[in-house]
């Protein structure tokens, strides 16, 4: 299964934080560590996977080949087609690499880092996720913006009746490509239909209405299984987003939003980078001290 990470700059490079949600330094406090999880990221995926796929723009190509030297096996420089979309739209980028696959993939996000091979069950699993979510915070907000002011929500959706499922797309990817077809067409459609009908949205947390809640809906719609890597969502909060647990704890760490925002998670990041590839790391450094980055 060929593995993928997409990195879409427009999003990284908003200045300031005006939502929760935004993904200005890639979600982190300071953009040095979004340079180290970038890095961390890539180096422990290449130590299990030699074919890992970057999907990414001319800018992003710049800075993660370029001058991070990361070591993906194929990039491709398409993401610029997106540049008139809305930096809150991040998400766009990551449906963007789904959509132009050929293979089964796993499309594994910067924030990610591994210390293991991902499963066997994945390697012919039609649909993956990373887990199922309930009433995360944001959905119901979205939901009640979507249904009162969108010219079109796609028939998958359903109106809302009790608690709000999706999935976290931390990683994301099976071997059901006319499904991620459909899926990604209908995700540009749902966003491009409604371009003008966002002016009160919150679309920091509308990123994961069309990416996590429409994925389960369709699957849901389709009867079609997903196959979680964490089966238990309360796992997640004990064993895969505090680096103090890794690797004796947990082969799996997501930095999901909250946990990014947090001093110490950057601290921790910074140090295991050091320890696992100082070469790497002093590199950083040098381009930040030569304002390179």
């Amino acid at each position: 299964m060929k593995i993928v990470q997409s990195y879409w700059s427009k999003p990284s490079n908003k200045q300031g934080r005006l939502h929760p949600n935004d993904r200005n330094l890639g979600g982190w406090l300071e953009k040095k560590f979004n340079y180290m999880s970038w890095i961390l990221s890539c180096h422990q995926l290449n130590k299990f996977y030699p074919n890992i796929e970057l999907v990414t723009d001319e800018e992003g190509y710049e800075l993660l080949i370029n001058k991070l030297e990361l070591p993906y096996s194929n990039v491709r420089v398409e993401l610029n087609q997106l540049d008139d979309y809305h930096s809150d739209l991040w998400a766009l980028g990551k449906i963007y690499a789904y959509g132009v696959q050929d293979e089964p993939f796993l499309h594994v996000d910067g924030d990610v880092f591994i210390w293991d091979y991902f499963p066997d069950t994945f390697k012919n699993a039609k649909l993956i996720a990373q887990n199922q979510d309930k009433d995360e915070p944001g959905y119901a907000e979205v939901y009640k913006y979507v249904f009162k002011n969108f010219d079109f929500i796609p028939k998958e959706i359903p109106v809302r009746n009790g608690a709000i499922f999706s999935v976290n797309a931390g990683v994301f990817g099976g071997s059901d490509l006319t499904f991620f077809k459909d899926y990604t067409s209908l995700v540009f459609e749902f966003v491009d239909r409604n371009l003008n009908r966002m002016e009160g949205l919150n679309r920091g947390a509308f990123n994961m209405f069309y990416e996590q809640l429409l994925f389960y809906c369709m699957a849901k719609d389709r009867q079609q299984e997903i196959e979680f890597l964490v089966d238990d969502e309360r796992l997640l909060l004990d064993k895969h987003v505090n680096f103090a647990g890794i690797p004796s704890n947990s082969n799996y760490l997501h930095s999901v939003g909250s946990f990014k925002r947090r001093k110490e998670t950057g601290k921790l990041l910074e140090y295991t980078i050091k320890n696992y590839y100082p070469e790497r790391y002093y590199h950083l450094k040098d381009l930040l001290w030569q304002n390179k980055i």
